[in-house]
């Protein structure tokens, strides 16, 4: 199973954080006080962490996990909280599990990737034989050029050592869902606009291009951007990123 990590704060709601690639349940720990009216479940994906990698689709199978310790802790209706890698994980888990899933919240979203983003990506599986680490601290400088994203480039890069290469390359692929999946997950959005939200960065260069193709498709669905921020917006900004958040979650609890 999945590592975890369960905070009661004696709340009857829920929210669930998932991280991003590279990531840990650490790189929330700037959430951990502003949502503190709510009861907290962050786990690490499969491959991060303290969490092991096995067989199979990686996406799918955390899905599945997080799906086995909502129900081992009897929680029945989760809200997600989600950052980069971990918004795919968040919309699949809605696409599976619907009757469970409130509220998302999707951080530095990596949906609907732009052609240019994608031969990115391509380049970075050319570099197959360099330890991942070496490919994320490559990855991360080209992602987070700026100044004001050091800070959130440098507790991604150092949370990435924890990250095997096997996992590293498990959830690339991950990364560029199929046309057929892209379709699903676009569907699952399309089903419940009213409770999502996106929030980026203005500055998020390599995904934010396909953010606002998105919104083309989804049309009424609803982007916050950050100003003079990066892709790490729920770390770089987290201030403003929890109080939109809680704010959304506020006005669509139900």
């Amino acid at each position: 199973m999945l590592y975890y990590e369960k905070i009661n704060n004696n709340s009857d709601k829920w929210v669930l954080f998932i991280h991003g690639l590279g990531g840990s349940i650490e790189t929330w720990k700037y959430q951990l006080e502003d949502f503190r009216s709510y009861n907290i479940i962050r786990v690490d994906l499969m491959g991060h962490g303290k969490s092991a990698l096995v067989k199979g689709s990686a996406d799918t199978a955390t899905v599945k996990e997080i799906k086995a310790i909502l129900d081992e802790n009897g929680i029945d209706m989760v809200n997600i909280v989600s950052l980069s890698l971990g918004t795919l994980v968040a919309v699949e888990f809605a696409h599976l599990y619907p009757e469970m899933t409130g509220s998302i919240i999707l951080g530095g979203s990596i949906l609907n990737l732009s052609l240019s983003r994608k031969m990115l990506l391509g380049f970075v599986r050319i570099l197959w034989f360099l330890p991942a680490r070496w490919i994320y601290s490559i990855f991360a400088r080209i992602m987070l050029p700026n100044e004001n994203h050091k800070k959130s480039r440098r507790i991604f890069v150092r949370e990435s050592l924890k990250m095997k290469n096997s996992a590293f390359w498990a959830w690339l692929s991950a990364i560029s869902p199929s046309k057929k999946k892209l379709a699903s997950l676009l569907d699952t959005l399309k089903a419940r606009l009213n409770r999502v939200l996106f929030i980026s960065g203005d500055e998020d260069f390599m995904f934010l291009p396909g953010i606002r193709n998105l919104k083309e498709k989804l049309h009424s669905c609803r982007i916050e951007l950050l100003k003079k921020c990066g892709h790490i917006c729920s770390i770089e900004q987290h201030e403003k990123f929890d109080r939109l958040s809680l704010q959304f979650l506020a006005d669509t609890a139900r």
